[in-house]
Order: structure tokens, then C-alpha cells, then sequence
């Protein structure tokens, strides 16, 4: 399965670290799961409220299996936070949302996820 959506309207943002597309996403992937709880946003305007960093890294959330294996095969890249609002009010006006994973930068795990797709949007907070 070839994943042609490549965020190519999404500014990229620099960041300090190599970004392991792979690894970060998993790591997304795996606090949703191990979060336990997630809480519904009404609006778009309600994920807009929790966007407090500078720069998100954001994931099409695209899994295959291999055997026993997940193999993410969708992309990642880390945006100002400016520039993703825009792209998302954008890909939600076309009606073009994508499954997408949203973490504020993180090292080795991240505090929040929040979890957009045309179904709706979810935040999974850290379970501190």
C-alpha cells in the first residue's frame, strides 16, 4: 500500500533532534492505548484551545501488519502550530481529513495526543 498524502501544504518546522518517523509515531500510538481515556471535543475550536506549544508533531495515522509485526507506513512531521491550524481548517473546509495523530514535541513520550479524523476528535491526556 503506497500512502500518497504527503502533508506537502504543511510548513515543516525544525527540530533539535532527528525525527524517527517510525518510533515517534509508535509512540503516539502507544500512549492512546496505554492513555485508557480519551474526552470527545465538539468542535474544531475545542482542539484549537489545547494547541498551547509552538511546534506539534503530526502523523497520518496509517498501520499495516506484517505477520505479527505493525509497520507505520504513513508519514510524520513536526509544524508550527500556526501553520497546522491553518492546515487543518483548510483540510476540514475541503472535507479532506485525514486520520491524524497531533503531540506536542516530544523526546521519548508525549504528555497529550489528540486524535482528528472526519469522525471526530478526541484528546487522550497524560494518566499522571
Amino acid at each position: 500500500m503506497k500512502n500518497l498524502y504527503t502533508f506537502k501544504k504543511l510548513n515543516r518546522a525544525t527540530v533539535d533532534t532527528f525525527i524517527d518517523e517510525a518510533a515517534l509515531f509508535f509512540a503516539m500510538h502507544d500512549f492512546i492505548g496505554s492513555s485508557g481515556r480519551s474526552t470527545y471535543l465538539d468542535s474544531f475550536e475545542e482542539v484549537e484551545m489545547l494547541l498551547n506549544k509552538e511546534v506539534y508533531y503530526v502523523a497520518h495515522d496509517v498501520i499495516v501488519r506484517r505477520g505479527k509485526a505493525l509497520l507505520f507506513r504513513g508519514r510524520l512531521v513536526a509544524s508550527e502550530k500556526s501553520n497546522l491550524i491553518s492546515y487543518l481548517k483548510d483540510a476540514i473546509s475541503q472535507d479532506d481529513l485525514r486520520p491524524l495523530l497531533i503531540a506536542p514535541v516530544f523526546d521519548t513520550s508525549p504528555d497529550q495526543v489528540i486524535y482528528l479524523s472526519d469522525d471526530g476528535f478526541h484528546v487522550y491526556p497524560a494518566t499522571h
